[in-house]
């Protein structure tokens, strides 16, 4: 008997026991909310979509806007630009450096302030060039050639140089040997074409060579303006035969004769 019992299994449809299946309407609702989400989604994703399209039509109208008001107001911002600040007249510029004339620290000082100020200052600080017959500067313990100086690259003053002075004294090279004298010479006449604001020099030289040396250094162009051109030596003779390439110029109502043991008056 019981060989041929059979257990009782209930039918759960694929589903755990005590649970049951869910109906076809159930599934009907969810499938219907999921889709309502969906589309609800895709709805605000438009949306979205629309409004940012609006943005960056705003956006890129407003920088065609302002591409169009830089080009139609072009020279006010370059002064926008440029005026970073109050600015003196340069008539106020000039007579506060040139009232430095004498002193070299605050001419530095005010080279500092400004490229406007630079440019001034720089006019005056290399407005003279004194160069030693010794052909060396000295400051204090510092010392060095004008070859240096001026073969350097970096060197801009060649603009501001308007008087070019060599100076020797009237024992004949100031303690400098000839040899010496010729070295710095060849260094220094190179460049002289480079000295375009040139329009005078002062020259002391004791022999009619070096003066020959420095003519042919100095272009026709530079030699036509040269306002003065000063040669003294022991010997007058010298400046006898080279008196007409000079222009004479007197100094503090005082004419150089070149009898005078020193180019310029006492206390000028």
């Amino acid at each position: 008997m019981h060989r041929n019992m059979h257990h009782y299994r209930p039918q759960t449809n694929g589903y755990p026991p005590g649970n049951s299946s869910p109906n076809n309407r159930d599934i009907l609702l969810a499938l219907g909310d999921l889709r309502a989400l969906v589309k609800h989604l895709d709805v605000r994703l438009e949306a979205l979509a629309d409004k940012i399209q609006i943005q960056e039509t705003k956006m890129g109208a407003q920088d065609i806007r302002i591409q169009l008001l830089k080009q139609e107001n072009s020279e006010l911002w370059q002064e926008v630009y440029r005026l970073k600040g109050p600015r003196l007249p340069t008539e106020i510029l000039l007579l506060i450096v040139e009232s430095a004339w004498d002193d070299k620290p605050a001419l530095k000082t005010f080279s500092l302030v400004c490229k406007s100020w630079l440019h001034v200052a720089r006019k005056i600080i290399f407005y003279r060039l004194p160069i030693p017959m010794s052909g060396v500067f000295r400051q204090g313990s510092f010392s060095v050639r004008p070859g240096d100086i001026l073969n350097s690259p970096h060197c801009d003053i060649f603009p501001y140089v308007q008087s070019f002075k060599i100076e020797a004294s009237l024992d004949g090279l100031g303690g400098a040997s000839s040899d010496r004298v010729r070295k710095w010479m060849r260094e220094a006449l190179v460049h002289m074409p480079k000295f375009t604001a040139l329009t005078w020099s002062v020259l002391w030289y004791c022999t009619e060579s070096e003066l020959g040396d420095l003519m042919l250094a100095i272009p026709p162009s530079m030699q036509s303006n040269l306002r003065s051109l000063l040669i003294f030596s022991p010997s007058p003779s010298l400046t006898l035969r080279n008196a007409h390439r000079t222009r004479h110029k007197p100094f503090d109502g005082r004419p150089y004769t070149g009898t005078y043991p020193y180019p310029y008056p006492s206390g000028s």
